[in-house]
């Protein structure tokens, strides 16, 4: 079964019983501070996942954000060293950095090629509600592609401390870089998946 962009939809979007479901877009974005309304967004990374957390093929996404020398002064002490010691700000920096509006563009062209006409992506990822603040404000054409509903990796982090501390762990020490970031998130509510649900 192909749609009409040639794609296997029914492989990510339709349930066994016929219907269809929300895709996952794993997403991890980093700023230059915690402030969606003046912090600027630095870095983004997308991953589209299908009903068993596996990334589609082909489907995702990653772009350093074309900054401002100016907007360097927007960031505290602890952010300037992160962003420059990972090699970010020189990234952004950089005439490979796209512009906001570009990358906003990208994201939704990305998240159009997995969605149905009515289809919204829920976000996923660690404590995404920050992300989502940030996606709301900067990248609107992508923001129409969400969902209102999202899985906070966090959350069930939080609830692994409180009822399951046996359960393995998967964290990595974040680099504060998106895709990698990005990657570790996936790799924890993977882990949950197997841990938890496959089991019950």
């Amino acid at each position: 079964m192909l749609d009409k962009k040639g794609m296997k939809k029914y492989l990510y979007t339709k349930n066994d019983n016929g219907t269809y479901y929300k895709p996952c877009f794993c997403f991890d974005i980093e700023t230059t501070g915690l402030d969606f309304k003046k912090d600027k967004i630095l870095e983004v990374s997308l991953l589209i996942t299908d009903r068993n957390l596996d990334v589609v093929f082909g489907a995702g996404y990653d772009s350093c954000v074309k900054i401002k020398p100016e907007d360097i002064l927007l960031m505290d002490e602890w952010a300037e060293k992160t962003h420059t010691d990972s090699g970010l700000l020189y990234e952004c920096l950089s005439s490979n950095a796209k512009d906001l509006e570009d990358v906003d563009e990208d994201l939704y062209k990305a998240a159009k090629k997995v969605l149905g006409e009515s289809e919204k992506g829920i976000l996923l990822g660690n404590s995404v509600h920050f992300d989502r603040y940030f996606v709301q404000e900067h990248l609107p054409k992508f923001h129409t592609m969400l969902s209102h509903k999202i899985i906070d990796v966090t959350s069930f982090l939080e609830m692994k401390a409180r009822v399951k501390p046996e359960m393995p762990s998967v964290f990595k020490k974040s680099a504060h870089r998106a895709k990698s970031d990005v990657s570790n998130s996936l790799r924890q509510i993977r882990n949950f998946k197997y841990n938890i649900f496959d089991k019950s």
